[in-house]
């Protein structure tokens, strides 16, 4: 058996990357990091006040243009989000709030076949 490099082991992870205008195979880079690293900030876990994540906001300024993802897919996802919050949140004292790093990879997970193979 091969020993492969773990980093080439992330499909899902390079897949992501991709969609944010990285390379999947160019396992050099650094475009994960620098994506995160702006996606961290606590300020994004709050809402605007039509109801869109400020993540939303951020996460449309890195789309690079003629991308797999559009801004009107991330914001009908972050719609999704938010109902689904609401739903839990209805029987719940304690709140959920979501962090950055769930929001990808609910975003990519909820539409994976839709983004790889898109129907024409």
């Amino acid at each position: 058996m091969a020993n492969i490099p773990f980093p080439n082991k992330l499909v899902l992870n390079r897949f992501m990357l991709s969609l944010f205008g990285g390379h999947p195979y160019d396992l050099d880079q650094d475009t994960f990091r620098e994506v995160t690293k702006r996606l961290t900030d606590e300020s994004l876990e709050l809402h605007e006040e039509d109801g869109t994540s400020r993540f939303h906001e951020e996460i449309v300024r890195l789309l690079p243009s003629g991308g797999l993802l559009t801004a009107e897919q991330l914001l009908e996802f972050d719609a999704n989000i938010a109902r689904h919050a609401a739903t839990i949140n209805a029987r719940r004292t304690e709140k959920v709030q979501w962090k950055y790093i769930p929001i990808p990879s609910l975003v990519v997970l909820r539409d994976l076949p839709g983004l790889v193979f898109p129907r024409s």
